[in-house]
């Protein structure tokens, strides 16, 4: 997982301005009457003249709107999603403070702590034994919430040195376990990035092999993938070797994980790699489009049980350099990445009001320091979009990519309208 006046060029696509923390545009639950319900409210009314079955009926009329509410309510939040969040080392004393605040919201937080060094050892970046850690993990026990540490590795040369070596391998999955029992966790979530192609099997033979060691700790394997919607990379990517979402081997992860976390997020990045060019007229660079993140989730279930399939969901967005390209249309390239608050802050320093993209998400563009410069980022209403879209098909739950105190508050009434 990775992370101003007289505007120069074309504006993102808007849809309107963008809907401050009072007005996400959300779809709250409409409450309503069934014809039971009519029938004795009608009842009530003509027998009201008759003073001695007022207080029977209007009793029996609020029992049973009471039942209907209920029952109502039931049908509004059945089959809830399952609600995970990622909390990065980097961010790690407003992160824990965030999943604190609201920790009645997940089933699950992942501390996104362990990083794997190029000889297979695990390096615990975030201190998970140490304060504030500590106090979250005591938490989260007490409200039911599972802990499963991420392990992240991005070193595909050391990945298969480690991978084609059986005691290497045999000592990895060792370490893993260690840190996972260091602090009680319930399972382990393995997010490996920039894996070449050509060591897709030896990447699906050492998942097949930590399963079934996990399985005999009684420890469950949640496996994190880059997101992709279609079979095979494009040509360009297949040049620069940017091919890592597509070194999944996803009919193996469906057999052997318990759950398969896609990051639909970071698109550019993933389908276009950090630079790129564009004829459109419009400047087109978001984390999420809520189109793409749609053909990603109809791409895996292909392949993924429903049941174990999780969604990755963006709370931030990106920094995108733009300028006119002499082959034509635009060169965009991705400078840094933006929170929620600071991206809002940004456009508030430029005395710029952002615009709902058609992607979903909020847009803005400024110029800096002769630069144009464009910043696509989520908020609350975004990631309402990604719940609709987990709920429409019908996937295990979401995970928010990521906490750190800067997410925007409105996502915390969506997630108690989930």
């Amino acid at each position: 997982m990775r992370e101003s006046k007289g505007v120069a060029g074309p504006k993102p696509a808007g849809l309107g301005a963008s809907q401050g923390r009072e007005n996400f545009g959300l779809t709250k639950p409409k409450l309503f009457l069934t014809d039971f319900t009519l029938f004795f409210f009608t009842l009530f009314m003509l027998v009201s003249n008759y003073m001695k079955k007022i207080i029977p009926i209007f009793c029996a009329v609020v029992f049973i709107f009471a039942l209907n509410v209920n029952t109502i309510h039931a049908q509004t939040f059945s089959n809830p999603l399952q609600i995970s969040a990622w909390i990065p080392y980097w961010t790690k004393t407003d992160g824990t403070k965030s999943a604190s605040d609201h920790i009645s919201y997940f089933n699950e937080l992942n501390p996104f702590s362990f990083e794997v060094q190029p000889d297979g050892t695990i390096k615990d970046a975030l201190k998970l034994t140490q304060s504030p850690w500590t106090e979250l993990i005591q938490k989260a026990k007490i409200y039911n919430v599972n802990i499963v540490p991420t392990f992240l590795w991005t070193g595909p040369t050391a990945m298969k040195n480690v991978f084609t070596d059986i005691s290497a391998t045999n000592n990895h999955i060792n370490a893993i376990i260690k840190a996972a029992q260091s602090i009680n966790a319930t399972g382990v979530d393995i997010d490996y990035e920039g894996k070449r192609m050509e060591d897709k099997a030896l990447y699906a033979q050492f998942m097949r092999k930590l399963s079934t060691a996990l399985k005999q700790k009684g420890m469950t394997l949640s496996c994190t993938i880059e997101g992709s919607s279609t079979a095979s990379p494009s040509a360009r990517l297949l040049t620069l070797k940017a091919t890592s979402p597509w070194s999944n081997d996803l009919k193996t992860l469906n057999e052997v994980c318990d759950v398969v976390r896609v990051m639909a997020y970071d698109q550019m990045a993933q389908t276009t790699t950090s630079t790129w060019n564009a004829k459109d007229k419009t400047f087109y660079a978001p984390n999420a489009d809520i189109s793409w993140v749609r053909k990603v989730l109809e791409y895996n279930l292909r392949y993924i049980d429903k049941n174990k399939l999780v969604l990755g969901v963006p709370t931030y967005g990106w920094n995108t350099k733009v300028t006119k390209s002499k082959k034509g249309g635009y060169d965009y390239e991705i400078m840094k990445s933006m929170s929620y608050v600071d991206s809002v802050q940004l456009a508030k320093d430029n005395n710029i009001t952002p615009h709902r993209d058609a992607t979903g998400e909020l847009s803005f563009s400024y110029v800096k320091d002769g630069e144009q410069r464009i910043v696509f980022f989520s908020d609350a209403y975004s990631v309402q979009l990604a719940l609709e879209a987990a709920k429409k098909y019908n996937i295990k739950g979401v995970s928010l990519f990521k906490l750190d105190g800067k997410e925007d508050f409105g996502i915390w009434q969506v997630l108690a309208l989930k």
